[in-house]
């Protein structure tokens, strides 16, 4: 999940259609209102690759962006 809307690529990019509630860990409550891929890059064994991660939450209210290992593995 990402609260970074410029991330996302305009073709995958939906609101959804019902605010999927986000518990976090001061107890409080925000929203992803949106869902859709981002392209991210990284240094695998020295080499800068981009890889798209589909369906990423979009929590504008998150602080920071959070993935998940599980998230690449499935």
């Amino acid at each position: 999940m990402s609260p970074r809307r410029e991330w996302f690529q305009d073709n995958s990019y939906e609101n959804l259609k019902q605010n999927i509630p986000i518990s976090l860990g001061d107890g409080s409550t925000i929203h992803a209102t949106a869902k859709g891929s981002i392209k991210f890059r990284m240094q695998v064994d020295g080499t800068e690759r981009t890889i798209i991660i589909p369906n990423v939450l979009y929590a504008p209210k998150l602080a920071t962006t959070l993935l998940s290992v599980a998230g690449f593995t499935t």
